[in-house]
């Protein structure tokens, strides 16, 4: 079994019928960077959406997308 968080496209197709697979789509909400995707409205199937802003940023950083130290 394969437990890392991060896997190929290949691994993906064979294992979306998986019940035990969660799919996070941590996807921005908002498209800050004024550019134009490649492909819209594309979606993995399943996938559940995960607000990494919301969840990890720290948002007392200057810095744009920082991860919380804590």
């Amino acid at each position: 079994m394969n437990l890392n968080p991060l896997v190929s496209t290949v691994w993906l197709f064979e294992n979306l019928e998986n019940p035990n697979l969660v799919i996070l789509d941590a996807s921005p909400r908002e498209n800050k960077s004024n550019l134009t995707p490649q492909f819209t409205n594309i979606q993995i199937k399943g996938a559940r959406y995960f607000d990494m802003e919301r969840v990890f940023f720290d948002k007392e950083n200057a810095i744009p997308n920082m991860i919380d130290s804590q």
